[in-house]
């Protein structure tokens, strides 16, 4: 009889203790930061039909709400207190129109979610988005213009990679919202400033 309480008591010690070790750790959610207002592209593009950007394809590792990071091996490690508080792929859509309406005004540009038949569509697919154990940021992956009847206009892969400049979770999403901006973005506007 005593064994049996004393097991009981046991139990209920170790549920408190389970309970209040984990209301101690904090969850801490982040956004990609937006960068300030940038201005237009000096040259025009000749090309003049309505662009939509499709939704952002990105693996399933991305899609999760944690952050990542990837070793040289492979091996995914997600943060489990750091989490993103919108999906990866949304924020990169958001970031990637609101750029592309500042380089490029004189083009009418359409979210993924608006059910229009445009004449062009921007098709962006992430392989990599995260940093790794060294503390490098890594963006690869493909983009593709594409007519309203299929055909293939323009396509090129990107595969950017930058040293963080300081340590943290906030210094990570700030560099990445970086590396996509000016490195994956920005030439994309310049390409199509030269697209017929």
């Amino acid at each position: 009889m005593i064994s049996a309480r004393v097991l009981l008591l046991w139990m209920m010690l170790a549920l408190i203790g389970g309970c209040s070790g984990s209301s101690a750790l904090e969850t801490t959610q982040y956004l990609l930061p937006m960068s300030e207002t940038v201005p237009a592209m000096q040259h025009e593009p000749q090309i003049r039909q309505p662009i939509q950007i499709k939704a952002i394809k990105m693996p399933g590792y991305l899609e999760k709400p944690n952050i990542v990071m990837v070793d040289p091996d492979g091996q995914v490690y997600l943060a489990s207190q750091n989490l993103w508080a919108e999906s990866l792929s949304s924020q990169l859509e958001k970031m990637t129109l609101r750029r592309l309406k500042e380089r490029l005004p004189a083009l009418t540009w359409i979210p993924s979610y608006q059910y229009i038949r445009p004449k062009l569509l921007l098709d962006i697919e992430v392989y990599n988005f995260h940093a790794d154990m060294k503390g490098r940021i890594i963006a690869s992956g493909h983009w593709s213009l594409w007519s309203d009847s299929k055909q293939l206009l323009h396509e090129a892969s990107f595969e950017k990679s930058v040293l963080m400049q300081e340590n943290g979770y906030p210094a990570m999403t700030k560099q990445l919202s970086r590396i996509w901006l000016e490195q994956v973005i920005d030439p994309i506007a310049v390409t199509l400033t030269h697209l017929k």
